[in-house]
């Protein structure tokens, strides 16, 4: 049995979901440094692994829903996305997670069943995993600010 490499194969959706949890779970190792240039490769994985969520769900959009409504759908998922990005990724999560709702009630519920967990949950985390990182940082950065921050050396007027 031989394997064939072929850019189909590399962009086959459904072995390409399960690299989203891991560039979220090897951004942790990234985006909660300090440095600014390993913080944004934290994000850019991060970015990775939405950019490949949204791809599945673009990719299984006309496999799963009849040619009548395909065309339908797909806008819909573009909608979807540019909300999300548009609202700096705070819808992103919700509005995704109802289109594949939708895409799970229309498949046979089985065979996509894995995959679609593992795009909602990857989803939901690497948001999370953006705002927590820029919050804690931004938390970090003020606190240090604050603490090298010294008093005037103007002298205090007579009272």
């Amino acid at each position: 049995m031989s394997s064939r490499f072929s850019l189909k194969s590399i962009t086959d959706s459904d072995t390409l979901i399960y690299v989203a949890p891991i560039l979220i779970a090897v951004s942790l190792l990234h985006i909660f440094d300090a440095n600014d240039i390993t913080h944004k490769f934290g994000q850019f994985e991060v970015m990775g692994a939405i950019v490949i969520v949204c791809y599945y769900l673009w990719d299984k959009i006309p496999v799963i829903y009849e040619p009548a409504i395909m065309g339908k759908k797909r806008i819909e998922a573009v909608i979807c996305m540019v909300v999300g990005l548009f609202s700096i990724f705070a819808l992103m999560p919700p509005v995704l997670t109802w289109q594949y709702y939708n895409l799970y009630r229309m498949s046979d519920r089985f065979s996509l069943n894995r995959h679609i967990i593992v795009a909602v949950i990857s989803l939901w985390i690497g948001v999370g995993v953006l705002f927590s990182s820029s919050y804690i940082l931004t938390q970090q950065r003020f606190e240090a600010s604050k603490s090298t921050l010294q008093e005037s050396s103007m002298p205090q007027a007579p009272q």
